[in-house]
């Protein structure tokens, strides 16, 4: 039988897990519509176009081009085939003409058409394959051919495969038992060699259903017990079991923006799979779909033609994609935009792009928080107009967006959706105040999200901490340090820092609620600390440029404990470590290694080691060392503009957010 998957339960592939780099014309590609890819035993990259033949050795290019004069030349630059034998002889095909042999060592083309005779030359080359007992044939535009290595010509095999004269080839392949796969204009068939049978929708003693599919299959692509075979006309990915004999289909949707009259799947291209086993599948009008073998599904990567670190893909083209994976693991595709490559193993940081999908994500959306669940699903929110909140699964999979409206087609107030930060409270209920002065509340319970515009929670609140007594210590950005008693529905604003400035508002970024006392980072009025028995504010602590040892800005974006003698403080003057014992700082800042001193935020991870967001980069700190390790775009980090969040999960990775969305990564990986 054959099952049909809906497309519509596909998920959206994370452009952070594929950085591209990119070959063009403007590298030195002859031409950027790839027609064939290969990398030989020597590890040298061979690629073909409309425009000749390449070879490529990761810093130049060696060309070569038709010329009809010369019989030791190509006579068509349109390359259509590259093959490397198990003798190590390399194969050229040209989509107009004869097969041809490649001598590395003088550059010369031996022309099989040159040395056949009229009725038996062949008239363009689709695929080179070589089967179990190392015989060469050939896919050709009229037939099947078999090398005779005895008079070195390539002899018409269509009889001996029992194909009719009527019947027009297409591409094949040969399985793990020297079985071919065969796609005629009459449908597929299966040629059993130690049989001599030929197996077709005529011939179908098992009732095997891969022989009742009728539309045009582009190629057939054999990997461990699976056959998978793109369809052209019905758009349809087909993928065969040889162990169960089941068949399954697949296909894509069309983006909404890309649908056409009438035409809502996508073409199905190249399938291939990787070292890891992940089977990859071009989709050559919108990008690339990897597949989930646990789960049965595929995840789409985007193509994104204006981004210089995404996949490239032409949004109207049919054309088949190219694969490889070389030593080092890289992931070269070619397409009709040049060559794009990828490494899974040295990406180590994922951006996740928000744009694109508006089901899930406002577009371009600025994350700027993170609230994890015990059963690991994660709270996102968005400081956008209309952003909201999004829950999502812990490998960041859509669940449910959470919106306040006061009826079913208006958000009121406008801004109350614009999220600052978010905060669970022990009553079980998410707390996120927004750009309307106000609170969003969701009920976990009910799963239900309201506005509460209660006077105890008014105003821009910076953070959210809650003690062990109940009580609510907020961050807020005029009021200083706030204190809330729900059960007594009271609001306490501490705004006289001690040894404070003259300015009217006392703004708190960060608040460390502990047993006796509350550490408080203030905007301008540096580190203060606040007894919790007196309600006082009884320690300041202040940059003093005649002290070394003092703090070194008076603005603290974040402050986390690292132990019982040692607090971290982000500041807008770098990193500062501060033994609470001696009370004494260690300011770690350029000078220090720090690519900029602007400091954003900061976790520890399970390895004790710090990482601190700055302006346009991530570090990681060893603090027994004072060793700094910067990662930057280079690395990875297409979306560098943070905004000041960052957490860990309690799986060890970590959470950054940016303007057009969010980074992940995992420590222990780096």
């Amino acid at each position: 039988m054959i099952g049909l998957l809906c497309s519509s339960s596909y998920l959206r592939a994370q452009n952070a897990d594929y950085i591209f780099k990119h070959i063009t014309v403007k590298d030195g590609l002859l031409g950027n519509n790839i027609t064939a890819l290969f990398l030989d035993s020597e590890g040298f990259m061979w690629m073909g176009s409309q425009a000749g033949l390449q070879r490529f050795d990761g810093t130049r290019f060696k060309n070569y081009n038709a010329n009809i004069r010369d019989t030791n030349a190509l006579q068509s630059d349109w390359i259509s085939a590259i093959f490397e034998d198990s003798k190590k002889r390399l194969w050229i095909g040209t989509d107009f003409g004869a097969p041809y042999l490649l001598d590395r060592t003088t550059g010369d083309f031996y022309n099989y058409n040159f040395h056949s005779p009229l009725n038996n030359q062949i008239k363009g080359v689709w695929k080179f394959v070589e089967d179990k007992n190392g015989n060469i044939w050939i896919a050709g535009h009229d037939g099947w051919f078999k090398l005779n290595e005895k008079n070195n010509r390539f002899e018409n095999s269509n009889i001996e495969l029992g194909i009719a004269k009527n019947e027009k080839p297409g591409t094949f392949s040969i399985d793990d038992d020297n079985n071919f796969w065969l796609v005629t204009t009459d449908g597929i068939k299966f040629y059993n060699t130690k049989e001599k049978k030929l197996f077709d929708k005529n011939n179908n003693p098992t009732h095997n259903p891969i022989f009742n599919i009728k539309e045009g299959i582009y190629d057939f692509f054999i990997k461990d017990h699976y056959l998978w075979a793109p369809a052209l006309y019905n758009r349809m990915l087909y993928q065969y079991d040889f162990t169960t004999g089941k068949l399954q289909s697949f296909s894509f949707d069309k983006l909404p923006s890309q649908k056409e009259q009438g035409i809502t799947k996508e073409y199905v291209g190249a399938v291939f799979q990787l070292k890891n086993k992940q089977i990859v599948v071009a989709l050559p009008g919108r990008g690339l779909a990897f597949y989930d073998s646990k789960r049965n599904k595929f995840s789409i990567l985007n193509a994104e033609n204006t981004s210089p670190f995404a996949y490239y893909a032409s949004k109207k083209s049919e054309n088949f994609h190219y694969f490889l994976q070389d030593k080092n693991n890289n992931i070269i595709i070619g397409n009709e935009s040049g060559i794009h490559i990828y490494n899974p193993d040295k990406q180590k940081f994922f951006q996740h792009n928000t744009s694109g999908n508006t089901k899930t994500f406002a577009a371009e959306a600025n994350v700027s928080d993170f609230l994890e669940m015990p059963n690991g699903d994660i709270y996102i929110s968005q400081y956008y107009h209309n952003g909201g909140i999004i829950l999502v699964d812990s490998i960041f999979n859509f669940k449910k967006k959470y919106l306040f409206q006061t009826n079913a087609s208006t958000y009121d107030p406008p801004n109350a959706n614009v999220i600052w930060n978010l905060f669970k409270d022990k009553e079980g209920s998410i707390l996120a105040p927004n750009q309307s002065r106000s609170v969003l509340k969701i009920n976990l319970q009910k799963e239900k999200i309201t506005d509460d515009r209660d006077a105890l929670w008014e105003g821009p609140i910076n953070i959210i901490k809650q003690d062990d007594d109940k009580i609510f210590w907020l961050g807020h950005w005029n009021k200083g340090l706030v204190k809330i008693d729900i059960k007594q529905k009271k609001k306490t604003c501490f705004t006289v820092f001690k040894t404070a400035d003259t300015t009217t508002k006392k703004r708190v970024y960060a608040v460390l609620p502990e047993k006796e006392k509350i550490w408080v980072g203030t905007v301008q009025n540096g580190l203060q600390l606040f007894d919790r028995a007196t309600e006082k504010f009884t320690e300041s602590f202040e940059v003093n440029i005649y002290d070394k040892d003092a703090i070194s800005n008076n603005t603290i974006k974040d402050i986390v404990r690292y132990n019982k003698d040692t607090l971290l403080l982000a500041t807008f003057m770098g990193l500062n470590i501060f033994d609470t014992h001696t009370k004494k700082f260690t300011a770690i800042t350029v000078k220090e290694g720090l690519p900029n001193n602007l400091t954003l935020g900061l976790v520890v991870d399970n390895n004790l080691d710090v990482w601190v967001l700055c302006s346009g980069a991530i570090c990681k700190i060893n603090l027994h060392t004072l060793s700094i390790n910067t990662y930057d775009i280079t690395d990875g980090i297409t979306d560098n503009d943070f905004v000041s969040t960052i957490r860990k999960l309690k799986n060890g990775k970590i959470l950054v957010g940016t303007n057009k969305g969010f980074l992940s990564f995992d420590p222990s990986n780096i």
